[in-house]
């Protein structure tokens, strides 16, 4: 791996910790929902997108996932999605994709050309139908935004006092 590269992947693993902060904070259910699908295809589900070619099943855990485009490896805190409650990868309110999918804080918009057949990835989810992404479960159990907003001003007061 190229020192550039590894600058870039430590900035964007930076930005995800910020983005949870003390409170666990976790991205909102429909942009989970639209990573999931980024992710995991719709196959599962009788749909027709197939798994990213970049998911990879855990050698240390049965039944977990992880991305082997983003280099960072298969552990606990790096699988897609977790038991529970849980804090997994795809809840980080901040998260970049290698592929720039939807729902990732890096994603781009497809290009005209990726609309034609053979569609894109890319296109096909920016395309599906919103019920299919409502469909999808996830998890995102969200903090009380006054207890949040508690949490949040006493992180703000800690560091005003140094």
């Amino acid at each position: 791996m190229d020192i550039k590269k590894g600058f870039g992947m430590a900035h964007s693993f930076a930005q995800s910790l910020v983005s949870r902060g003390f409170t666990n904070r976790k991205t909102e259910p429909y942009t989970k929902k639209l990573r999931v699908l980024s992710c995991f295809g719709n196959e599962s589900n009788h749909g027709e997108l197939p798994p990213c070619e970049h998911l990879q099943k855990s050698k240390t855990q049965k039944g977990k996932f992880f991305c082997g485009g983003c280099g960072c490896g298969d552990k606990k805190s790096t699988w897609l999605i977790s038991d529970t409650d849980e804090y997994s990868k795809l809840d980080y309110p901040n998260l970049s994709c290698p592929l720039k999918m939807p729902g990732f804080s890096n994603y781009t918009p497809s290009e005209p050309e990726e609309s034609v057949d053979p569609i894109s990835r890319r296109y096909y989810i920016e395309t599906v139908e919103n019920k299919v992404v409502e469909a999808i479960s996830v998890t995102t159990p969200i903090m009380p935004d006054d207890v949040e907003d508690a949490l949040n001003k006493r992180y703000d007061d800690l560091k005003n006092k140094k």
